[in-house]
């Protein structure tokens, strides 16, 4: 089956004109303008997502540093 978009009709000459190409078009410019309207949607970005991994990576990072200084100074007491 082909689909295609009437772009004129002629009743004088009995005659239909039909587009494949300007049906296409119709459907990626109403993709596109689907895509601007459900953008501001978007939650978060990038630069967000990026900064929240930095931050828990950061945290980690200190907690298990904090662990080992606490591991280095029991030991120290049990050498004492």
């Amino acid at each position: 089956m082909i689909q295609a978009k009437v772009i004129n009709v002629s009743r004088e000459d009995k005659k239909i004109g039909l587009s494949i190409r300007k049906l296409e078009e119709t459907g990626e410019k109403d993709s596109y303008r689907s895509y601007l309207n459900n953008r501001e949607e978007a939650t978060s970005n990038l630069g967000q997502l990026l900064s929240e991994k930095m931050m828990n990576l950061e945290r980690r990072t200190h907690a298990a540093e904090h662990r080992a200084d606490e591991d280095d100074e029991a030991s120290e007491k049990e050498e004492s």
